[in-house]
């Protein structure tokens, strides 16, 4: 997939992902979007973990990727 995000909110995802313990979302959740339209989350108990599963909105679909280079790939963004 094409992915239509900067280069800044790029980078500001990786760090998001790689950085879990230096922040903690008051709902326990990572919201991303991606160029798409849709929307998903991943639970800071996941992170902490090293899943990168994104539960997709509407669908409660879950997709899990690799890396976060996977993630942004398939183009999802903090957000």
């Amino acid at each position: 997939m094409l992915n239509k995000w900067s280069a800044t909110l790029v980078e500001r995802t990786k760090s998001c992902l790689h950085n879990i313990d230096s922040f903690n979302p008051v709902d326990g959740c990572l919201y991303f979007k991606r160029v798409d339209g849709k929307y998903g989350k991943i639970t800071v108990a996941n992170l902490i973990k090293g899943h990168l599963e994104i539960e997709v909105e509407t669908s409660n679909k879950k997709i899990y990727f690799a890396t976060s280079d996977e993630l942004i790939g398939a183009g999802w963004a903090i957000d």
